[in-house]
């Protein structure tokens, strides 16, 4: 199993898989909502009310879900989507979201709402904006895209050895 120095799941794990393996300093544990394939699914983009559609931790797809479970049922889904719905509509955050439901829907809650209290969403978000800028800054030679973009419309390559002179003085102009 791998380690689990972190409450902060893997973004990787659940949706294209992790290249870090037991390396990653991020939390691979399934849970109850996990799909055939071994994803994480996010309960709450089940119920349409997911507050951080492109930077979610969690799977966005329903594909591979196994067929019986609370999202199987069309009309309970339905009576948890409006509620979840209309607790967001109120300007709720998604914590408090989940909580809500959960207090309502006791058998849908799972194990990982033990953590949930453990961090807090801002600076995870955060946190997963520095992993991309460091990740993007990696695929560019130190540069960002912006950067990178720059300095080919200078026709300038980035493993120049002036590549970081010309945008200093990009950036001055």
């Amino acid at each position: 199993m791998y380690s689990q120095p972190s409450k902060v799941p893997c973004k990787f794990h659940n949706h294209q898989g992790c290249r870090s393996g037991t390396r990653c300093p991020y939390k691979h544990t399934l849970d109850e909502r996990r799909d055939n394939i071994g994803r994480n699914v996010c309960k709450m983009w089940l119920l349409d009310a997911c507050s951080h559609p492109n930077s979610c931790y969690y799977a966005h797809d329903r594909t591979f879900l196994p067929r019986q479970g609370w999202w199987a049922d069309r009309q309970h889904l339905e009576e948890m989507r409006q509620y979840a719905q209309e607790l967001q509509y109120r300007g709720m955050r998604q914590k408090d979201i989940e909580r809500a439901v959960d207090a309502r829907w006791p058998g849908w809650a799972v194990i990982q709402d033990e953590y949930i209290d453990d961090y807090d969403v801002d600076d995870v978000l955060d946190d997963a904006f520095d992993d991309a800028l460091m990740e993007e800054r990696a695929e560019n030679f130190g540069f960002t895209q912006g950067e990178m973009e720059d300095l080919l419309c200078q026709g300038v390559k980035p493993w120049d050895d002036d590549a970081w002179d010309v945008l200093g003085a990009l950036r001055d102009m």
